[in-house]
């Protein structure tokens, strides 16, 4: 794909790294209350090639949660793999990068649930749950620190280091 853009539009970028918002996972001053994991992560690329007795069960990615209505589940991470599970799971927080700043080692299981729509003390006065998440793009933010301080971690806006890919130089296409 990367050749026949550079054939067809003369495309010529670079990759860098920039200064860009993002969150840092820090422990809240509550200390830390989530459980061991029962079994820790597997990284293909990065651990030996997984050998498992028959009727074994595959333990969880590295780096994978799930998300639903009600929260995130991340299991078997470190804070490092459960900081990468919540950047590539779907939320509305402009994409950001989130960074283990926790100091904590370890393998934990993550699930966690958001505070209810109606008793979360971010919510806005006066509105319900349903026109609290039309109105407030910054919603996933809030449920998510509400989640994550019932644990003993919490998120902080801040500035990092992230890869971004930068057009240098691009022109109209090609005729076909």
């Amino acid at each position: 794909m990367q050749a026949l853009l550079e054939e067809r539009f003369h495309l010529k970028v670079h990759r860098e790294t920039r200064q860009v918002p993002v969150f840092d996972l820090v422990a809240s001053k509550r200390g830390l209350r989530l459980q061991v994991a029962k079994v820790e992560c597997y990284a293909p690329g990065r651990d030996a090639p997984l050998r498992l007795a028959p009727g074994q069960p595959r333990p969880p990615l590295c780096g994978r949660g799930t998300r639903d209505s009600d929260g995130i589940a991340v299991h078997g991470s470190s804070m490092a793999d459960f900081c990468l599970a919540l950047s590539r799971v779907a939320l509305r927080l402009d994409r950001r990068k989130f960074i283990d700043k926790t100091g904590i080692a370890g393998h934990f299981d993550f699930d966690l649930k958001f505070p209810p729509d109606d008793t979360s003390p971010y919510m806005e006065p006066g509105l319900s749950a349903a026109q609290e998440t039309r109105a407030n793009p910054a919603d996933d933010f809030w449920r998510l620190q509400g989640a994550l301080l019932r644990v003993g971690l919490k998120l902080i806006p801040a500035k990092g280091p992230d890869e971004v890919i930068v057009i240098d130089h691009a022109e109209r296409p090609t005729p076909n």
